[in-house]
């Protein structure tokens, strides 16, 4: 969803899948404003995965839906990196529909596996270059 919302905003974007020793795929994207630019980029980095839940029967609700409780949200999610990812990418939307000129060149990151060390997200796309 997030791939296709980038690209239906017309940013330059790369998909870099990985599969890790249990053969997971760790999806990760990248999103530039310019496909050759020549600029220096500036990096907004926020992950995109989740943490399976493990046990359910651990869970007092279902993980996957939101509740309420003392004013608290609960639910799988609810803390993690979301709000991140949905500000970077309207963040750089933003910049890019102002049209104005910047020094770097703003780009993002959305990357897997942070949880565990990040080797199929962020270390293996600075590994790849």
């Amino acid at each position: 969803m997030l791939e296709k919302y980038l690209k239906d905003s017309k940013f330059n974007v790369k998909r870099f899948d990985y599969k890790d020793k249990q053969q997971a795929k760790r999806s990760n994207l990248i999103a530039t404003l310019n496909k050759e630019s020549k600029k220096p980029r500036i990096w907004v980095i926020s992950h995109i995965d989740t943490v399976s839940e493990g046990d359910r029967s651990l869970w007092n609700h279902d993980p996957f839906e939101a509740y309420v409780k003392d004013g608290k949200i609960y639910g799988r999610g609810t803390s993690d990196n979301g709000q991140g990812v949905i500000s970077s990418i309207f963040a750089l939307k933003a910049i890019k529909d102002s049209g104005v000129e910047t020094y770097y060149e703003p780009a993002i990151a959305l990357v897997a596996d942070e949880e565990v060390g990040s080797d199929y997200g962020i270390k293996k796309l600075i590994e790849q270059g």
